[in-house]
């Protein structure tokens, strides 16, 4: 049987560190102050099993008065609907923007609170986009436990992306500043005749639920895969303390840090090797069977099972 990853490492993998995290916020100014809420936010929930440390723990939505919130306007008496990302910054008085590079995932958490700062749950939240970027979650989910449901863009034009979300008659806007990274000459190379192409398993939808585990919904095209032998081009994200890797990620674009992956849980793929392959950091090409991950605790959805290094050739 094959060893899985422990759900920690995968966890932390997904969440930890770079742009496209979730919640690990900074600090600047407030788009307007919220109106003074009863009860401090409720903490999330925490996983059992291979739980993570409290300091681990700390990416979480900030409390009422973090600076880097964008808010509605509510009625009186009525909820308000906040948005949370690390790397947002004001550009005006109601403008406020995140820099993303093309081609890579934004997350945005929205959080509900009703007039005495409660959390507001099983309330319907939406996400759309002014130019229909591809999605990396669901279009609308209902909020958790403390009033929050994570989306995420993945914006592939340069330029200004306008991001609005909706929770009934509540509306709060934030801009994508789509930056091109034309340094990345990465990109197109699974575009190879023969290789399974990421934006193929890009185009399964994920969310997340409040154990930190996934729920997918996987395409027709990507469900035909199953158990089928694939090739797929990307870049190495080691597991292992070893110069050579029988079990590692591969992931859809050079990973900026351990712990960031790129393109989310649907732009990397669990790989189990035959034998070792010694790690590398150019592009390279892998032939396996995909798989399908069903138990959703480990923070990825694909699989390549008894994978082999193939030559690639660049175009």
């Amino acid at each position: 049987m094959k060893q899985r990853l422990p759900a920690i490492v995968l966890f932390c993998c997904l969440t930890a560190c770079g742009s496209a995290t979730d919640n690990d916020e900074a600090p600047m100014p407030s788009v307007q102050s919220a109106p003074e809420r009863a009860t401090a936010m409720p903490q999330p929930a925490r996983p059992t099993g291979n739980a993570l440390t409290e300091a681990e723990m700390q990416a979480m939505a900030p409390p009422d008065d973090a600076p880097n919130a964008v808010r509605s306007v509510p009625a009186p008496d009525g909820p308000m609907l906040t948005l949370y990302n690390e790397s947002a910054y004001q550009t005006g008085a109601d403008t406020w923007m995140i820099d993303v590079l093309a081609g890579t995932p934004a997350y945005i958490t929205a959080q509900l609170l009703d007039a005495a700062g409660e959390p507001v749950v099983g309330k319907t939240v939406s996400i759309t986009t002014s130019r229909d970027s591809p999605l990396m979650t669901l279009a609308s989910s209902e909020t958790d436990e403390i009033g929050e449901v994570t989306f995420g863009v993945r914006p592939n034009q340069d330029g200004e992306e306008i991001v609005t979300v909706r929770a009934g008659e509540e509306e709060a806007q934030i801009t994508l500043n789509v930056i091109a990274d034309r340094a990345r000459q990465w990109q197109g190379l699974d575009a190879i005749d023969g290789v399974l192409r990421w934006e193929t398993l890009l185009e399964s939808r994920v969310r997340y639920r409040q154990d930190y585990t996934l729920d997918v919904q996987f395409s027709d095209t990507v469900q035909a895969l199953e158990g089928e032998v694939v090739q797929l081009v990307g870049f190495m994200l080691p597991l292992e303390a070893t110069d050579e890797q029988s079990h590692f990620l591969l992931v859809s674009t050079p990973p900026s840090c351990f712990f960031h992956v790129p393109g989310g849980p649907a732009g990397a793929v669990e790989v189990f090797a035959k034998r070792g392959i010694e790690v590398q950091w150019e592009p390279v090409m892998l032939s396996g069977r995909f798989r399908l991950v069903t138990e959703q605790d480990a923070g990825l959805i694909y699989r390549l099972e008894d994978a082999e290094l193939r030559e690639l050739k660049l175009p």
